[in-house]
């Protein structure tokens, strides 16, 4: 297992968001083989937000279709500058949808990465490794604060775009 440079994941608190208990648990067993023992869980958005206006995380992994808010308006929120008090939170949204449409939706709403379900132990280290090794410029506006969102462009790294000569 490659642990985050500078960071250990074992010092991280990450919030698991998602309606379906099965799910919760799942992701539960999984952080904890990298490590992870500090994990609060919540079954959908309007809950998560109270949660962390309480306590301070490190990171969110929250499902998109989830009842009465789902993943893209719990990161709306998170990313409102007065609502979340935690407006530059790491969120990593999981969906079993891989529609663009959804992807860009969760890119606009300020998500800092996206994993489509199933999701599997070495793709899901990767991208919290990822969220910590290279964390992404936080652009702070009236209406937002968050991860730069051009730094992707559906999920495509600046590194793999091609550009036109």
């Amino acid at each position: 297992m490659r642990e985050p440079k500078g960071r250990s994941l074992i010092s991280i608190k990450v919030l698991v968001v998602d309606d379906s208990s099965a799910v919760r648990m799942m992701l539960t067993a999984l952080l904890r083989t990298f490590g992870i023992s500090n994990i609060d869980v919540a079954a959908n958005g309007a809950q998560a937000l109270k949660m962390i206006e309480q306590t301070k995380f490190d990171l969110v992994i929250t499902d998109v279709s989830m009842e009465p808010m789902d993943g893209i308006e719990f990161v709306r929120h998170v990313r409102s500058p007065t609502a979340s008090g935690q407006p530059d939170l790491p969120v990593l949204i999981l969906s079993s949808h891989s529609e663009v449409a959804i992807l860009k939706a969760a890119v606009e709403a300020g998500s800092t990465d996206y994993l489509t379900k199933p999701i599997n132990r070495s793709a899901l280290l990767s991208k919290i490794t990822s969220m910590f090794d290279r964390p992404r410029s936080v652009v702070r506006t009236d209406s937002y604060w968050g991860p730069e969102r051009r730094r992707t462009k559906l999920g495509i790294s600046s590194k793999k775009r091609r550009t036109r000569d």
